[in-house]
């Protein structure tokens, strides 16, 4: 596709969710400063989770001219480069006749945006996950000119957004180009300024002895309780030279903070020491900016700040090492081997405070390594465990190693077919478990473990736990609860195992069968939101989702007006079945994307609110999904795969979806059908009282209790479908496709049954509206109010308004329009006005 073929930011917003699958939002549209900031509360959740196509046309419903923001990093699969200024663009250039074949490829064949202001954002795919966060490629100092490279947790504006000077971004119509690890390191560092023949010419380096500084009194009250260390002038010089090659633009300022911060926390430095290492370190850069009065201030601030605040070691760490993983290997190495150095110089020992300060400051972060290094040591560092190991044995196979320490702690399983990594927590395969490997190799081994060891790694244990996806969720009678696993044909509670039960769902709710427990205001919602008669159906229907097979073949559909308790229902199954459980594809996209049928593997169910009651153009898959025959699904740029759906499917609709007009089997759609009527009453059915609408309504109908007792119920109702195999309710073909046409236009299905038109006829609207809702209640149709009902008879009856009466005692009539009953009591029948007489009336 191509920009020709999109027209508003709506279109591209659409095209980025569905054809790219970015996570995309909307910005600010106003051409002034603000346009590049999110128009929501927060943006962060999209840094999670995908925006969904119903959020995208409800943002830009509410403004069309909203502009477009796509998340960068791992949730959209891609990083920008962002390239201000034609320096910064010509220095790309002159790079591409440096680069590889393949990068340089991929940079002439990506999707490549023209900022407003005439910069570009050059973006590309990537092939697994990605550390950065955001990079300083390039600059040379000058204002707009500059090479950034945005990952985690950043946006980038996209087209067709406009600038404040009127003009809009442009997309060049290319897709993103898929780059590898080694390709994306290669551009960084063809990019990056050498730290050899960039680095600005070091003047003569003269260490005064730290007498001839005299002591600052005052700032260094707080110093901590450590023996004070006096770096010697050779000892500066050694510092010195450590530091000085990576003191770059961009960093500086971080540098000097944890520079001085290590200096006085971990080392023990006096003030007068570090402002001297500090003078040193500006006069050896060689930077003509240097503001050394700057520095000096920076250091001077954080000898007054408390200890707590300051994470000198583990700051420095991040910033001079774990930034730059995805750099080359010996690159990498070498800053690692800087760092220690540092560490050894200022504090008298090598460490790897990587996740947490070494003086016991977690600094906000998980400080707790039992759950990692499996001896309950709390005191442990990152790294410290394979440095044991290490010290044991002189010729250790470190990769085999730490895989097996990995793989002692944790269970993992790896799917044969699209080598996705599952790991087991507290009674689940989750996924991701490459992350949570990684997550662990750098606490066993900290920055011991290279790049390299860690793909080693990851490879071994891909190559030890291979299982068939077959094997996982594969006892279609058992449930995986919270605590324990359900036989759904006996109620029986099963101790979790992770070589026995393999499950990659679990309902977030506990079952306790003795204790019986009940959901009184789940049930009060259900029989005040639908007919009494279809409250067993739906709890029938809950307990079919916990059954992994389609057997009854049948899907849901709630109908409703507006506000008639659809979305709270759905909602709460949501929150029953859990999110981790569910998917949220539209009719839309599982009958017409291919890669949407993908996101129900290992799904109980699919909810989507809000269904759009357009014809359908294609029911085929969903004929295959209701019915659980296998299917070949994919996910973008991962092989495909053969599974049996059995993922239950749930929409709500203020009108239910037609089929096709061409369709030849009609009944092979209807049959598959639930369809239940929404009408929220406005009296309470049990006490009577008037029901006010409740905000915190969905928060009291999910609390622990409530969600554990209808469980309790779901797993009595799973026991009676398994021994009847059937629903209470299973009406014939004929009677389910009446039922549904009629809850797909209740006002048709009403006017046929009730009304008479004629052009002379008048009759009041409060008496027309009253007869449709006890009719549409009577036969639990969705019922709408009187501005949707004069909508739909003005369309199909032209029923048109009156007023009738004086000013100040008018009545609101409706002409062309009578009630049945109305005119048979006055004798009128026999006139033979009908319009559509088919159904008879009900008595």
């Amino acid at each position: 596709m191509t920009s020709a073929a999109l027209s508003s930011p709506k279109d591209y917003a659409l095209y980025y969710h569905n054809e790219q699958g970015f996570s995309v939002f909307v910005l600010k549209y106003k051409p002034n400063k603000d346009r590049k900031r999110p128009a929501l509360a927060s943006w962060e959740e999209f840094q999670q989770h995908l925006s969904s196509e119903e959020q995208i046309n409800r943002w830009f419903a509410e403004n069309p001219n909203y502009n477009i923001a796509a998340v960068t990093g791992n949730i959209s699969k891609i990083v920008a480069i962002d390239v201000d200024g034609l320096t910064a663009a010509k220095r790309i250039e002159e790079k591409r006749l440096e680069m590889s074949t393949n990068l340089r490829t991929a940079l002439d064949d990506t999707m490549v945006n023209r900022t407003g202001s005439g910069g570009q954002h050059i973006i590309f795919r990537l092939d697994g996950e990605t550390y950065i966060s955001q990079k300083i490629l390039w600059t040379n100092k000058e204002a707009h000119s500059q090479i950034l490279l945005q990952g985690n947790g950043h946006y980038v504006v996209m087209p067709p957004s406009r600038h404040p000077n009127g003009n809009r971004y442009e997309w060049n119509g290319k897709a993103p180009h898929l780059v590898t690890t080694q390709e994306l390191n290669e551009f960084i560092r063809l990019l990056r300024p050498s730290t050899v023949n960039n680095q600005p010419k070091q003047q003569e380096v003269v260490v005064p002895r730290p007498s001839s500084i005299p002591q600052q009194k005052g700032l260094d009250s707080n110093r901590p309780n450590l023996p004070a260390t006096t770096l010697t002038p050779d000892k500066m010089k050694e510092l010195l030279s450590w530091v000085i090659p990576y003191y770059t633009p961009g960093i500086r300022d971080h540098m000097i903070f944890y520079l001085s911060g290590m200096m006085r926390k971990n080392g023990g430095c006096p003030l007068d020491i570090a402002r001297m290492f500090i003078k040193l370190l500006c006069n050896a850069s060689g930077y003509p900016d240097e503001d050394l009065d700057k520095s000096l201030t920076v250091v001077d601030n954080t000898y007054r700040k408390p200890l707590d605040e300051l994470n000198g070691k583990s700051g420095l760490h991040d910033l001079l090492v774990i930034s730059y993983e995805t750099a080359s290997r010996d690159e990498y190495l070498a800053r690692a081997e800087a760092f220690s150095q540092v560490c050894q110089i200022i504090g008298g020992e090598l460490s790897e405070p990587k996740g947490g300060d070494p003086n016991g400051n977690n600094n906000g972060k998980d400080n707790n390594k039992a759950d990692f290094l499996g001896d309950g040591d709390n005191n442990n560092r990152p790294g410290d465990w394979l440095a044991r190991q290490k010290a044991a044995d002189k010729n250790l196979n470190v990769i085999s190693t730490v895989a097996n320490e990995a793989m002692r702690l944790d269970h993992f399983m790896t799917l044969s077919d699209t080598k996705e990594i599952l790991w087991y927590h507290d009674g689940v395969y989750l996924p991701k478990g490459e992350d949570r490997i990684i997550m662990m190799l750098e606490e066993l081994g900290g920055y011991y473990v290279s790049s390299h060891i860690r793909t080693e790694v990851i490879e071994h244990i891909k190559a030890r736990t291979l299982i068939d996806r077959s094997k996982f969720d594969k006892d279609i009678h058992l449930v995986n609860a919270r605590n324990c696993v359900i036989d759904l044909r006996n109620g029986e509670c099963l101790k979790h195992d992770p070589e026995k039960y393999l499950f990659t769902q679990q309902l977030p709710a506990d079952y306790k069968p003795k204790e019986k427990r009940t959901c009184r205001k789940i049930l009060d919602f259900l029989y005040n939101v639908i007919h009494p008669s279809d409250v067993p159906l739906v709890i029938e229907f809950i307990a079919y989702c916990l059954i992994r097979d389609t057997r009854f073949q049948k899907a849901l559909m709630c109908a409703g007006a507006p506000d008639s308790g659809k979305s709270t229902f759905l909602f709460l199954l949501m929150a029953f079945l859990g999110k981790l459980n569910i998917s949220t594809k539209t009719m839309q996209q599982l009958t017409e994307n291919r890669f949407a049928t993908a996101s129900l593997f290992g799904k109980l169910a699919n909810i989507f609110a809000d269904l759009s009651s357009k014809r359908l153009r294609d029911i085929e898959m969903f004929k295959v999904l209701v019915s659980g025959d296998q299917i070949s699904a994919e996910r973008k740029f991962k092989p495909d795969f053969e599974f049996i759906p059995y993922a239950k499917l749930i929409f709500s609709s203020n009108l239910p979806p037609l089929p096709p007009d061409n369709l030849e089997d009609e009944d092979a759609f209807y049959k598959r059908w639930l369809v239940v009527s929404f009408n929220l009453r406005k009296n309470c059915l049990f006490c009577g009282t008037r029901i006010e609408k409740d905000i915190e309504l969905l928060e009291k109908l999910t609390t622990e209790e409530e969600l554990s007792g209808l469980l309790y119920l779901a797993v009595k109702a799973a026991q009676r479908l398994l021994l009847k195999g059937r629903f209470t309710k299973s009406p014939y073909i004929e009677t389910v496709k009446e039922e549904y046409e009629k809850k797909a236009n209740p006002v048709k299905a009403w006017a046929s049954a009730r009304c008479i038109f004629y052009e002379e006829y008048e009759t009041d609207k409060d008496r027309i509206q009253e007869d449709f809702e006890d009719y549409c209640y009577r036969k639990k149709l969705p019922a709408f109010n009187r501005v949707h009902l004069a909508r739909e008879l003005n369309s199909l009856y032209k029923v048109r308004d009156v007023k009738k009466g004086s000013r100040g005692n008018q009545k609101h009539m409706w002409k062309g329009i009578a009630l049945r009953k109305d005119l048979r009591a006055n004798g009128q029948l026999d006139l033979g006005l009908y319009h559509d007489t088919d159904e008879a009336e009900e008595e």
